[in-house]
Order: structure tokens, then sequence, then C-alpha cells
């Protein structure tokens, strides 16, 4: 009997990790039922040695990304989402002008406070990471998301309702127009912050970026350092930009004006320096498994 039982086990281990393997994502990635059924087999999870901090960058998916880790994860704290209300939340419409479950309100999340989170994503200015972290008890890894950054430029110009034309004389000032969310004090990234992190004296000990399209490839990399719900809820996914249409979008006819944009946004906006030193360097993190 001993003998049988083992095989048996051997039998259904490896049928469970042949579905894992197949396990697909829809387009807004949200895993599957399939999938949040074989997450609930996991039991051998151990806390990671670090909090992830997630750099919520506006026109990253960071809202897809903060609401999916919380229908599937324990201890995810986030502006966009929290795991230990997550089924309640998901009933309620996301609003991008009104707080509520989906959108927590700044003061709020400090008083819930960040003791409890393994995963904190949280879309403010920069200086928030470096003193709101600077002492804390677990050392932080920071996740900073880098799209291509024409395409990024464009998903921000049609957030500011701002229709971009490449024949005009003022190229530089309608690029920089786009991305006021990345310049100034209220950047969300900022050379200061990666001078602290590299000068590690303080508890934010790492940064890392990471391609964040498609999402699916992030969840399944959060997925083996985050520990899986009990009850894993789906994601009700909510629109935070009008529908884009590249085709009227005059950048993509115009190669000369593409490089200028992005000579443009990497001389004058830190956060695509840093993305064009990270993103294929040994700190861009691996989502290829």
């Amino acid at each position: 009997q001993p003998r049988l039982l083992t095989l048996m086990t051997l039998v259904v281990g490896c049928a469970f990790m042949s579905q894992f393997s197949a396990v697909k994502v829809d387009r807004y990635g949200t895993f599957s039922d399939r999938a949040r059924q074989l997450n609930s087999f996991v039991r051998d999870w151990h806390p990671p040695p670090t909090i992830f901090g997630h750099v919520h960058i506006a026109k990253t998916a960071g809202t897809s990304i903060n609401g999916n880790l919380s229908t599937l994860y324990e201890r995810v704290c986030g502006h966009k989402g929290y795991s230990y209300d997550a089924h309640a939340a998901q009933k309620v419409n996301g609003s991008t002008t009104e707080f509520g479950r989906r959108r927590v309100h700044p003061s709020i999340m400090e008083e819930i406070g960040y003791e409890d989170c393994d995963y904190i994503s949280h879309e403010i200015d920069a200086s928030w990471w470096q003193s709101r972290f600077y002492n804390w008890t677990i050392p932080i890894e920071l996740h900073v998301p880098c799209r291509d950054p024409l395409q990024h430029l464009m998903s921000q110009c049609n957030y500011m309702n701002f229709r971009f034309n490449c024949s005009s004389g003022k190229f530089k000032e309608q690029v920089l127009r786009c991305v006021p969310f990345l310049r100034g004090s209220s950047s969300r990234f900022s050379k200061k912050l990666e001078l602290q992190i590299s000068q590690k004296n303080s508890s934010l000990q790492s940064i890392k970026c990471f391609n964040p399209l498609p999402v699916e490839k992030y969840f399944l990399y959060m997925g083996k350092l985050l520990q899986p719900r009990r009850i894993p809820t789906s994601y009700n996914h909510w629109e935070t930009n009008r529908k884009r249409n590249p085709a009227q979008e005059c950048i993509w006819k115009d190669s000369m004006a593409q490089q200028q944009a992005i000579e443009i946004l990497q001389q004058n906006v830190h956060y695509y320096d840093f993305c064009e030193r990270c993103m294929g360097s040994k700190h861009e993190l691996d989502l290829s498994t």
C-alpha cells in the first residue's frame, strides 16, 4: 500500500504540473478559473526576503497590475486595490475621479499602514518612497515599468486629450506637455530616488525595471514570489483611458519625429533615461520563464 500511494502521488503530481503549464490568461491579464484552482494547491510558500514596491507610472497598465495581483495573492496593498477586501471591491465599479475601494485615498492607505504588506503599489511622487521607507524593517525592491517610449508618450497624450502635431514648430513643448506625471516635484520617478537606492543607505535596497506589456508575464513572475489567495476572485477590469486610434497619430508616419521625440524624452525626463539604461541590463526582471 505505501508503494501504491507513492505511485499515485507521482501520477497526480505530474498531471497537476502539466495542467499548470497549459494555463492561459485572458486579454486583460486576469487568470482563468483553472489557474486559480491550481494556485490553491501551492502549499510550500515562504515569505520573500524583501518587500516589493510597484512604482505606478501613468499609462503602464498599473491599475491592471495592482488590481489583478490583489485578487490573486495575499498581502497586496495598493492605491488601486488591496488583497484583504478584493472580493467586495471587485463588485464596485472603478472610477478615475472618485476615491473608494478600488481607488484608495492616500490618507486611508496611511491609516491602514504597510506592516502587513508583501507587495505595495502606489501612484504617487517619488519622494514618498524615499521618506516612507527610508528606515523600514525589511529591505524593499522597487519595480519600475518601462514601456516602449513612443507608445507610452502617445498613450499619455491620449489620456491628456491632446492631439499631437508633428509639423508644429513647438515639437519639444508638445512632447513634454504629455508627460506631466514624470516631471517636477510630482514626478513618479526621480534621479534622487535612483541615487538613494544606489547608495544602499536605506531600506530601499534595489530597483528593477520590466516591460509591463503583456501584463500576464509579470503576473506569472510575481506568482513565484507572492502567496496565492486561499479563495481568489476575478478582476473586474475598468478603463482609465479613452480608446486610442494610432492611425490618426502622425508620429508613426514620421521617422525623424520619432527619433526626435525619444531624444527629448531621454534628455529631459529622468524616467526615460533610466529605462533606456535599465532595460536589457542585469537589472531588468527576467519575465521569460
